[in-house]
């Protein structure tokens, strides 16, 4: 205080100045720092939301990723990144609705979105592992009965769906979702009286003009098609086109719907359908898809394909159809035109494209360095699931198997978490009796979904065949499966015998074959494995 009095005005501003600079400097730190960085995220989210929109979604990851570094803390940047990820079909928004609920451990609807998330992806045990882990006082919720109903239908448990859905009409009795799901179990009842009543009541939402005619009549179509009543099937798909909100694979089953019962109003329906996909070129891929499919009418097809006009085939949607369609009539030319011209939008670069239709053209004139060119071509991707994808269409399209098996190989790799990835995988590794690959395929399978049963009995067949199935892993994963299956279930326990066999226990396996009814035990695709379980 001595000091101060004695300082001169100068030295006594510069005093209060620095002063005041340090408590701004606090304040800042505190509260003008966050609040910026809170305003940077907000501005990044829009831009993301922007991107989004027009299907931007490179332009929309990286927003997001800046956006993330600026509000790493802050639930709403974490909730920004999860509809993100919605929209794009992404397993990885499990994984935030995880962090979220971990975050606010209070706010119940991440849990529910979870275990929702965790259904659409075909993970029914990790969605019933969130649902265990909801607390007891919750399990009243609308949020928890409705996807504990969800998980019920995926495991074909009537009761439970039933029960859930049915306390779920009673807490909203204007619960138009909750209703409509009720009807649709209850349409499956062992009951001949409970099931009648459900079709009735879906012919009544069919018929109300409600959000959910179009569904009530997509289930009504597939109870026709299950009792084998195509032309009533026929009849109400005739009605589903008509509504507002009908979709392009409802147009795709009335269609089929229509070849299906020879109608002679067929060809109308496919040209009808033709000229709606000039006007919905989004459309467009998913139907031209279906059409190859099919194998429907290839001569009117490659004339209609002929005269699209030049404008609408520069669409993105439209030359992705194109492209399938260029690959089944293996016309090499045409495809790599579309390859080059969307090189950006197929994540492939030019070095990439090159390579493969040098590949290419070297197995068509039966050129041994063929197979190297094709492995330069896979490095090159650099795990692009996207390009790689596309190479095996490629090599598919040409009848090259052994380079369509490498190309989805290293597709299912670069996915690990894609099960559309391990079954496409799957389906050419049978397909060309290569039984390590199939083995790879399945073991991709069983590690997204480790409780799907049929994976796990094939799984283990593959395991014995390759004689890898004196393993603890093996023999548990048989256990699991067939204890999770009725003991008469073939498959299931067809595969655990096998392990028990390979483990040295006979006499287990035995016990286990007896129980198989006996008409599965003489068919010829497991009678062998029942005689091994014998002689043994």
């Amino acid at each position: 205080a001595f000091r101060y009095r004695w300082m001169s005005l100068r030295n006594k501003i510069a005093l209060w100045a620095a002063l005041v600079a340090i408590v701004i400097g606090i304040f800042s730190l505190q509260y003008v720092r966050p609040t910026y960085r809170a305003a940077k995220m907000w501005l990044y989210i829009r831009m993301a939301d922007k991107y989004t929109a027009k299907k931007d979604y490179n332009a929309a990851s990286m927003a997001l990723r800046i956006e993330l570094l600026s509000g790493l803390e802050f639930p709403d940047s974490w909730k920004a990144l999860a509809n993100f990820l919605e929209q794009i079909n992404s397993p990885d928004v499990i994984d935030v609705w995880e962090r979220l609920a971990a975050m606010e451990p209070k706010v119940h609807e991440y849990r529910y979105k979870q275990a929702a998330a965790a259904l659409r992806f075909g993970r029914g045990y990790q969605a019933e592992e969130v649902l265990n882990r909801v607390p007891p006082e919750w399990r009243n919720d609308a949020g928890y009965l409705r996807q504990e109903a969800a998980l019920a239908v995926v495991r074909k448990d009537v009761a439970t769906a039933e029960r859930d859905l049915s306390r779920l009409v009673e807490m909203d009795p204007k619960d138009e979702q909750a209703a409509f799901d009720l009807a649709v179990v209850r349409a499956t009842s062992d009951s001949e009286e409970k099931r009648a009543a459900a079709r009735a009541r879906l012919r009544e939402i069919a018929g109300a003009g409600t959000s959910f005619s179009a569904s009530a009549l997509r289930q009504l179509v597939t109870f026709a098609v299950q009792d084998r009543d195509l032309a009533e099937a026929d009849r109400l798909g005739a009605r589903l086109i008509e509504l507002p909100d009908v979709q392009i694979r409802d147009r795709l089953l009335f269609l089929q719907l229509e070849l299906a019962t020879n109608s002679w109003s067929s060809q109308d329906s496919l040209q009808k359908l033709r000229d709606y996909l000039v006007r919905h070129p989004d459309d467009f891929n998913a139907a031209m898809e279906w059409m190859l499919n099919v194998k429907l009418d290839p001569e009117g097809t490659r004339r209609w394909i002929e005269s699209l006009p030049a404008g609408f085939t520069q669409n993105p949607n439209v030359q992705t159809g194109l492209l399938e369609y260029y690959f089944s009539n293996s016309n090499l030319e045409a495809a790599f035109r579309i390859l080059r011209a969307r090189q950006v939008d197929f994540q492939i670069p030019s070095n990439v494209i090159d390579l493969a239709e040098q590949a290419l053209l070297q197995n068509r004139s039966d050129d041994a360095d063929a197979e190297q060119t094709w492995m330069r071509v896979i490095y090159a991707t650099e795990g692009n699931p996207r390009a790689l994808q596309i190479l095996s269409l490629l090599a598919s399209s040409q009848g090259w198997t052994s380079a369509t098996g490498r190309a989805l190989s290293a597709f299912a790799d670069a996915a690990p978490m894609q099960a559309g990835a391990w079954n496409l995988l799957a389906q050419h590794e049978r397909s060309v009796g290569n039984l390590a690959g199939l083995y790879k395929a399945l073991s991709g399978l069983l590690k997204i979904n480790p409780y799907d049963k049929s994976v796990s009995g094939q799984w283990v067949m593959a395991a014995v065949l390759l004689r890898k199935a004196d393993t603890h892993e093996v023999i548990e994963t048989a256990e699991r499966a067939y204890n999770s299956a009725s003991p008469a279930e073939a498959t299931a326990g067809t595969a655990y015998a096998m392990a028990l066999l390979e483990n040295n226990r006979a006499k287990e396996a035995l016990d286990v074959v007896e129980q198989i009814a006996e008409a599965d035990r003489r068919d010829p695709s497991r009678a062998i494995d029942v005689c091994a379980a014998l002689a043994a």
